[in-house]
């Protein structure tokens, strides 16, 4: 299916139930590039989360960027899922950006 039908089928979803904004979010980063873009497209109608784990390489300066660019609102967190802990150091990169970009 592409984007641009998901995006409609999301929107008219929406409009029936009278919401005026949607979130949305990426479970797994696969996700993350459809979601960013399905947001982008909705003229201010959706906003763009991902699950993410603070663990994985790379993930702390993607979410940066995203956020930066103002392509992602914020984050999921799943410390039980994702075997970590919320207050160790290997969330400590993720929050101390989060925080600088008021996505916490």
């Amino acid at each position: 299916m592409a984007l641009q039908d998901i995006l409609h089928g999301a929107l008219a979803v929406g409009d029936r139930a009278q919401v005026d904004h949607l979130c949305t979010f990426a479970s797994v980063g696969q996700e993350l590039p459809t979601v960013v873009e399905a947001a982008a497209r909705s003229h201010g109608r959706m906003s763009a989360f991902a699950l993410v784990d603070p663990r994985a390489e790379g993930i702390v300066e993607r979410v940066r960027g995203l956020l930066e660019q103002g392509r992602l609102r914020g984050v999921l967190v799943f410390p039980a899922l994702h075997h970590y802990r919320l207050d160790g150091p290997e969330a400590a990169g993720l929050l101390r950006v989060l925080a600088a970009h008021r996505a916490l």
